[in-house]
């Protein structure tokens, strides 16, 4: 996110209003933020690229998640519990991990996002 960019979330935040691209009225807004990031944040306050007043507005409750490669043993569940939204979404029958390609017995790399069964059917 640019610095930019980086200044209206946290003007939007503190003032609890922002305005539409080419609009003219303020809009008020309560909302409350949950936020993620997979950088070090820290350093991108160092480096100038990421704003440290927007770093301390975001990390009221700060929540550190291990990767999932630290968590191999939640796996099985993660896909046990998105199997149905899968099947759901693409019409398509369940299949079983052969056991000797399980989703744990190779190595974790990149990522992997998921969304939950509501905010696929809701169209998001």
């Amino acid at each position: 996110m640019s610095v930019r960019t980086q200044a209206k979330v946290l003007r939007s935040l503190e003032e609890q209003a922002f305005e539409r691209v080419g609009g003219k009225e303020t809009i008020k807004v309560d909302v409350r933020v949950i936020a993620a990031s997979n950088r070090d944040l820290a350093a991108l306050i160092a480096e100038g690229r990421f704003r440290e007043d927007l770093y301390y507005r975001l990390n009221v409750i700060p929540i550190e998640v291990p990767p999932l490669r630290a968590r191999k043993d939640d796996i099985p569940l993660l896909v046990e519990h998105s199997s149905p939204c899968s099947v759901t979404r693409t019409a398509r029958r369940p299949s079983a991990f052969p056991a000797k390609r399980s989703p744990t017995s190779s190595p974790m790399t990149g990522r992997a996002t998921s969304a939950s069964c509501e905010t696929w059917s809701s169209g998001w």
